[in-house]
């Protein structure tokens, strides 16, 4: 049963969580120990506060040190464009949702979206304030008032706060809760070290950690019966997770192809590209890219261009049939099915900065996409 007060707003804004997530148990960890001193901070705070006032029952004096455990819990995830950052945040989001009863929030700050701007703070902040239930006729205008009601809603309260795809700490700065009970944690390819916080990296995946996820969505049988296709995939996909989902993606959709000839589609498309490998992993999965792009039908290969070259990072599906100019269902479904857009609430979908970036290219003049350049599908 929920401890949640009755009569308040308990927002569930967190995206859907990713199916077969697997690996990242160190980072797990550190974010499980981060809960663990969240759980215990309102019980810390109230037993230092009161150790620490007079015998008359007044409170402390102006100036004493502020108690152990008032700070609010605050963790910032790190890494590389395409390192499975957020998959990472909104995994374990949903794996603790149950420890924050009052519910959780989620903005995309876009803090590396090219081509669109940074959610303001404001903007992010207006839409926390009306999931807690704040009319838009008492939001004030400025970023500072709004972000000082942000911190009274909070104050009280166990509220989980993701703040994904953050550009750095100036824009997150007026989004953090105020008081102990509340979790911030943020993604961001910068570290962004915050007092109080904890910082979790994460990097690229191994060769048997790609193994792991191709065998979560694969099956063990499967992968087992081709390690070397499989070392040889991680590598074309340069450890990335957003790169091996798009493999994993194809190979589930067609499973009578081998997976080495799959590595060998991979390695054509490289050499096509003419692009040797760098230290740069978002450089190498260009290839990855490409080999998945000229998979799609021609209706979807211009809808992810148009969608990418949109304005809004976040399209309903009526919106995109408007930018197709026909009936987009099937479109959407073939474009999530490859993973090249994410449907992360019903009827709305997005997609990685990274394939955006990359759908921009191609619909300025960069490499075609669609089925003339389609493989083989043979097994």
């Amino acid at each position: 049963m929920s401890d949640h007060p009755p009569g308040r707003p308990r927002p569930a804004q967190l995206p859907a969580d990713i199916p077969g997530f697997t690996g990242r148990a160190g980072q797990l960890r550190q974010l499980d120990a981060l809960l663990d001193r969240a759980a215990t901070a309102p019980a810390a705070a109230t037993a230092s506060t009161a150790a620490t006032a007079p015998a008359t029952g007044t409170t402390p004096a102006t100036g004493t040190a502020p108690a152990i455990g008032t700070a609010p819990a605050i963790a910032s995830i790190a890494g590389t464009a395409g390192a499975g950052k957020t998959a990472l945040a909104v995994h374990w989001a949903h794996r603790v949702a149950t420890a924050f009863p009052d519910g959780q929030l989620y903005a995309n700050l876009r803090g590396s979206d090219p081509g669109r701007p940074a959610v303001e703070p404001a903007a992010a902040l207006g839409g926390f304030l009306a999931a807690l239930g704040v009319p838009a006729r008492r939001l004030p205008a400025d970023v500072a008032a709004r972000s000082a009601l942000f911190r009274d809603r909070l104050a009280g309260r166990r509220i989980l706060v993701l703040l994904d795809n953050a550009r750095d700490a100036e824009q997150i700065r007026p989004l953090l809760p105020g008081t102990a009970g509340s979790l911030a944690l943020i993604t961001s390819r910068a570290h962004l070290n915050q007092p109080a916080g904890a910082a979790v990296t994460v990097g690229l995946l191994s060769t048997m950690e790609a193994y792991d996820l191709l065998a979560g969505r694969l099956g063990g049988d499967r992968v087992a019966a081709e390690p070397a296709a499989v070392a040889e995939i991680s590598d074309r996909a340069a450890g990335l997770p957003l790169a091996l989902g798009l493999v994993a993606a194809h190979a589930a959709t067609y499973p009578a192809r081998t997976l080495a000839g799959l590595a060998a589609e991979l390695a054509d498309a490289a050499g096509r590209l003419g692009a040797p490998s760098t230290s740069d992993p978002v450089a190498d999965v260009k290839a990855v890219f490409s080999w998945s792009c000229r998979t799609l039908s021609d209706g979807a290969a211009r809808l992810f261009q148009l969608f990418a070259l949109h304005p809004d990072a976040d399209l309903s599906a009526p919106a995109a049939a408007s930018l197709a100019g026909v009936h987009s269902g099937q479109l959407l479904a073939e474009l999530a099915a490859a993973q090249l857009l994410t449907e992360h609430s019903p009827g709305r979908y997005t997609s990685h900065d990274l394939l955006r970036g990359y759908a921009i290219e191609l619909a300025r003049g960069g490499e075609p996409a669609g089925p003339a350049r389609r493989p083989d599908r043979s097994p």
